[in-house]
């Protein structure tokens, strides 16, 4: 059966490479929605997409090429995506799996003590010693070592060594040059979301775009705006859409002579 990748502005299809290999969504409802949101897809009218039992994710879009359950791994959702540029190189994407690695490696280094107090060395005490006279049905005491020798037997009160400091000051630098870079991204995006909307604020304090979409210089504007702002009222519409917005609008649609 032909399968095509889902993903917005994905071609791949398993009629191309043998290479390519396509995931379906998990079946852990939490996990879904997490796949779901991470394709940000939405039908031609703009209502939410829906996949349906036949919707695959190729190996493409992620980092280590196939999806994996380890909550903390990178590619427990797919990350690699048009419209995510922070993780287009190569490197960035195999800092996010190393920095998974190390996590795995100190977890496994530093075992709690919970897990291992069937090591503990044991102590044993004659019955001879303590109950002297009486040594039938004695059963022997067994003593568990103390857990501040236990700690210093099993290093753990080793310093830390500087080859390991200075991984983890790598990788909180890495830490920072990601967020850095999402900040950036963020208000890159606000930006651009500013410039495409039409609005007053695009013509403000300059007369040539306002005369363009108006008909009246900026200042003559504001002092209408003001002027009429005093017999309007206040209603949830101006909450998202502010009386000086609505007149420019009116504005442009009376020089436009387009219908309300």
């Amino acid at each position: 059966m032909p399968k095509t990748c889902c993903a917005v502005g994905c071609q791949n299809h398993n009629m191309m490479l043998k290479s390519l290999s396509f995931h379906k969504f998990p079946k852990d409802q939490e996990r879904f929605n997490l796949w779901l949101t991470a394709l940000k897809r939405d039908r031609p009218d703009g209502t939410p997409w829906i996949p349906t039992k036949n919707s695959v994710v190729c190996n493409a879009h992620f980092i280590s090429g196939k999806p994996s359950s380890d909550q903390t791994h990178p590619d427990y959702v797919p990350t690699l995506f048009n419209y995510n540029t922070n993780l287009s190189s190569k490197k960035q994407q195999q800092q996010k799996l190393q920095r998974h690695a190390n996590a795995l490696k100190r977890k496994h280094e530093t075992t709690p003590i919970v897990n291992q107090v069937s090591e503990c060395k044991k102590l044993m005490l004659s019955p001879k010693q303590l109950f002297p006279g009486n040594e039938e049905n004695i059963q022997p005491m067994y003593i568990a070592e103390p857990i501040s020798s236990y700690k210093n037997r099993h290093g753990f009160n080793k310093p830390t060594e500087q080859p390991e400091r200075e991984m983890f000051f790598k990788e909180i630098s890495n830490l920072r040059d990601e967020k850095d870079n999402i900040l950036i991204e963020n208000q890159s995006l606000h930006d651009q979301l500013v410039k495409s909307q039409l609005n007053s604020a695009c013509v403000e304090n300059n007369d040539q775009k306002c005369k363009y979409f108006t008909g009246l210089s900026w200042t003559v504007f504001m002092s209408v705006n003001t002027y009429l702002s005093q017999f309007l009222t206040r209603t949830p519409l101006t909450d998202t859409f502010s009386l000086r917005d609505q007149m420019f609008t009116t504005l442009i649609k009376l020089r436009l002579d387009i219908p309300f």
